[in-house]
């Protein structure tokens, strides 16, 4: 079972591992490793100033999308955990799954449907980024502090 389990763990990684291995090749081509080794790949990303753009975008937000994750999801859990009536408390969580449930295309193009028009016109902004992520993570921080303050027994004296 242990020889399995290492060959698996050997197959997931060795895609990854060959990739890196590349990234620092001078050529790659007819061969199983690169020739040369060089750091140039890595300088040129760097240099690139649409790169860095992009890269800091993300970087905010991932950091946005988690403090909204933390403000609104910490309390929604605890609400959830604590209500006292078993029928509103399946329906709102089951509200909260609903973004799994719908696929992320057909997301997606409901927030460019909505966000839009001229009344919300936020089409191609950052704060539409961030609320799509929300929209999409938000179920899984709810169910995971949930499923602990389950565990958890927690606001049960």
């Amino acid at each position: 079972m242990i020889f399995v389990t290492v060959l698996y763990l050997a197959f997931l990684v060795s895609p990854i591992l060959l990739l890196l291995v590349g990234s620092f090749g001078e050529v790659w081509s007819n061969t199983l490793l690169p020739d040369g080794l060089t750091t140039r790949w890595y300088a040129e990303v760097a240099a690139d100033p649409s790169f860095r753009r992009a890269f800091v975008t993300s970087l905010s937000v991932v950091a946005m999308t988690c403090a909204l994750n933390a403000l609104v999801g910490l309390p929604l859990a605890y609400a959830i955990h604590a209500g006292e009536h078993r029928g509103m408390r399946f329906a709102v969580r089951l509200a909260t799954l609903m973004p799994i449930a719908a696929p992320e295309l057909v997301l997606a193009f409901g927030f460019i449907l909505v966000f839009s028009s001229d009344a919300a016109p936020w089409l191609g902004s950052f704060w539409l980024l961030v609320v799509a992520h929300v929209v999409l993570t938000l179920p899984y921080t709810v169910t995971t502090l949930v499923a602990d303050m389950d565990q958890l027994r927690l606001g049960e004296f």
